[in-house]
């Protein structure tokens, strides 16, 4: 019951968001090593499914999530090339699923995930794969929110072996002007995000270059 009544808050707090820019800060934790391998960046999202994780520092890269395509960017050199999607990595397989996240519809992926959560100052959602093809790569995503339940403040996506990538997002920026092409996967690099967005979404508040 408390459950239920967590996911009614979520989906009508969360579902009326429209556009949303927030920076980000991504550790890759491996059980192998001790050094934790960090990076920042943007996530621009636009209801209903439209995801662009836009990696700044240490290195550039963009990765786009539609409803019927992904897309992945990488600067090299100054130039931006399209990257052919070969061996799948777990941001990749989870960047169409942010969409979901953001906007509390955790019900919708019940068929995929087993959903708990725990409490606390702030709850977190876990989310269990049902697929044991889908656990081989991720045994299970934590998604903190936001003491005023307003917000994801923070991804977890545990891996075998102990590994695991965190993502905690700040300065948050809700209903801001997206152009379309700002999802497009079909261009050969990807369309620019304004230098006004990625300033104020970055964590550092300095933004890519």
């Amino acid at each position: 019951a408390e459950l239920n009544a967590l996911l009614d808050r979520l989906e009508v707090s969360l579902g009326s968001i429209k556009t949303l820019a927030t920076a980000f800060v991504q550790e890759k934790h491996l059980s192998l090593f001790s050094d934790v391998v960090t990076a920042e960046g943007v996530c621009v999202f636009q209801r209903p499914d439209n995801v662009r994780l836009e990696f700044t520092r240490p290195f550039q890269s963009v990765l786009i999530a539609g409803r019927d395509s992904v897309a992945k960017y990488e600067c090299l050199d100054g130039t931006w090339k399209k990257i052919k999607l070969g061996s799948t990595s777990v941001i990749q397989m989870v960047t169409g699923e942010i969409a979901v996240w953001l906007q509390g519809r955790f019900r919708s992926k019940s068929g995929v995930y087993k959903i708990s959560a725990r409490g606390g100052a702030e709850a977190t959602i876990v989310l269990v794969p049902k697929s044991a093809d889908f656990l081989r790569h991720v045994s299970a995503i934590e998604l903190t929110i936001s003491s005023d339940e307003k917000r994801v403040s923070c991804v977890v996506i545990r891996e075998p072996e102990e590994n695991f990538t965190k993502m905690v997002f700040t300065r948050e920026q809700r209903d801001v002007p997206l152009p379309e092409e700002t999802f497009d996967t079909s261009r050969p690099q990807p369309a620019k995000l304004s230098a006004k967005l990625l300033a104020e979404g970055t964590a550092t508040g300095t933004g890519g270059k």
